[in-house]
């Protein structure tokens, strides 16, 4: 399957969609944490992307988790392009 292409901002608002969508119950304060941001790497790493983010302090550990679920079903979708 090809991979969907886009913007920084394109994938933080899709992360945010993301987030916001699955932040019920015991997740819902998640949805106020800072949205990470993708940061572009020189090279794909080993599954293939081209991209990555960097936890925010801010992130409570208990999130993270929670984040990584999302982000990683991203990086499996989308190769982040300049813009």
């Amino acid at each position: 399957m090809a991979k969907k292409s886009a913007t920084v901002s394109a994938l933080q608002a899709e992360l945010d969609r993301r987030i916001h969508e699955r932040a019920r119950g015991p997740y819902s304060c998640y949805a106020c944490s800072r949205i990470p941001v993708p940061v572009a790497l020189d090279e794909r790493d080993a599954s293939g992307c081209n991209w990555t983010v960097i936890a925010e302090p801010s992130h409570p550990p208990a999130a993270l988790p929670f984040l990584d679920l999302i982000i990683s079903q991203l990086m499996r979708e989308y190769d982040l392009v300049p813009g």
